[in-house]
């Protein structure tokens, strides 16, 4: 059980835009948009420090966007999620058609899909980015119980 808290927990929207800003030093995830549709997570400088500062998460979302972004994470730069064990199941709902490109990774874990996989992520294009100074590029990462899985993933440069 985390206690930090995240900096932008959005839940329910349709249409939503983050764009423009400098985030820094969230005591958790960073950007986690969940059950939106129609994100785009476009032109932010992320900057984090320490464990489980994500940069973006979008969770059980779909038609997502995350393009021309700065980060230096903490730990995963993006990490797209679908909900966690037996709550995510339940609601089922996937993270699907999801785009990032053109972002540079100065710090971080990269692109991670996981580990909450419960409804499923489906449909994922990651391309055209820049890696500098990342202990990884990509990963795909779940836990034994947490159900669901991870389709349809494209990484190019």
């Amino acid at each position: 059980q985390n206690m930090r808290p995240m900096m932008l927990d959005l839940m329910w929207v349709d249409g939503l835009t983050v764009r423009d800003m400098e985030i820094r030093r969230p005591g958790y995830w960073t950007v986690h948009p969940t059950f939106c549709n129609n994100v785009r997570v476009t032109n932010n400088s992320i900057v984090t420090h320490g464990s489980n500062t994500d940069g973006v998460d979008p969770d059980s979302s779909w038609n997502v966007y995350i393009a021309h972004n700065t980060f230096s994470t903490g730990d995963d730069c993006i990490a797209i999620k679908a909900g966690r064990e037996w709550s995510g199941r339940m609601v089922n709902i996937s993270t699907q058609n999801v785009l990032a490109e053109a972002n540079y990774f100065a710090a971080g874990h990269g692109v991670s899909i996981g580990s909450e996989t419960s409804g499923w992520v489906r449909d994922v294009v990651v391309r055209d980015s820049e890696l500098h100074g990342t202990n990884l590029a990509v990963r795909i990462k779940s836990m034994r119980g947490r159900g669901g899985g991870v389709e349809d993933i494209v990484y190019e440069s």
